[in-house]
């Protein structure tokens, strides 16, 4: 069974470029454009969460403390949460990441090759081939 993806991003470019990625993976993926629609989501059987951080109503960091808190309520066993940023300053970012109980970051423009590698990574699979 393909992984089940919420990919979380308010760009419309990067939402679809990550999306068709994905999708073409095999992966099922649904699409949120800001951190509610994420959180409203979150309970759903998800393997994988890209997070973006800068979203329109509330950050991605906020979003992903609250999807937290909602899986330990729900009992749901927590899934990775990758972090999608254009924001290059590394050390604030990876501890505000830590902060929020985020698995890893990643900074945008997001090569082929480092999706593939995240993904296979958080799920503990074979590296995806390069189509």
């Amino acid at each position: 069974m393909m992984p089940y993806v919420l990919l979380v991003d308010d760009d419309p470019i990067t939402l679809y470029v990550h999306h068709q990625m994905l999708k073409n993976w095999g992966y099922t993926v649904d699409c949120a454009v800001n951190g509610n629609q994420a959180i409203a989501l979150c309970l759903n059987s998800y393997d994988l969460i890209f997070m973006d951080c800068g979203l329109p109503d509330i950050d991605g960091f906020t979003a992903s403390k609250t999807i937290r808190e909602l899986e330990n309520i729900h009992q749901i066993a927590p899934r990775p949460i990758i972090m999608l940023s254009a924001y290059t300053h590394t050390e604030q970012l990876q501890a505000e990441c830590i902060a929020a109980n985020i698995n890893c970051f990643i900074t945008k423009p997001v090569s082929f090759e480092i999706l593939k590698n995240i993904v296979s990574d958080c799920l503990n699979t074979t590296p995806i081939k390069s189509l």
